[in-house]
């Protein structure tokens, strides 16, 4: 991690360059840090289904942005009234998350949903859906 590389540098011991791989975050957990930091990219959880609360607000922008770095195939944004307003479908980062088929780099399903996340019925009711629609991707 980040503490040993700098404990390396203090040493001086290292020519050049020291490199810091950060493991991926939906990579499965392993029984060592040995095996997390050789996750390789087939390896992640990319498979599944992963649903952020306040989906449409930048920050849930940003997260769903980060999960398609990390490989992530399947995003549903969570919002109360389940589409994104005007302002958010002309952003840049919209524009990423939704392009068509041909023009998009990765093979994400982005699905906006209403959900108030504070009704435990409403998560109840959503989290079914997502089962029916999505049945091969666990939530």
């Amino acid at each position: 991690g980040g503490i040993a590389a700098f404990r390396f540098m203090q040493r001086a011991q290292h020519i050049g360059k020291v490199i810091i791989q950060i493991p991926s975050a939906i990579a499965p957990p392993h029984t060592d840090d040995a095996q997390r930091h050789e996750a390789t990219p087939a390896d992640r959880q990319t498979d599944g289904c992963y649903v952020i609360t306040g989906g449409l607000g930048g920050l849930g922008l940003l997260v769903a942005d980060w999960l398609v770095d990390e490989g992530a195939k399947h995003i549903v944004l969570l919002s109360r009234r389940g589409k994104p307003p005007p302002s958010i479908e002309t952003s840049a980062i919209w524009q990423k998350l939704t392009a068509p088929v041909p023009h998009r780099k990765t093979n994400v399903q982005v699905h906006c949903m209403p959900c108030d996340v504070s009704d435990r019925q409403a998560c109840a009711d959503l989290l079914d859906k997502l089962r029916a629609k999505l049945p091969s991707h666990p939530v």
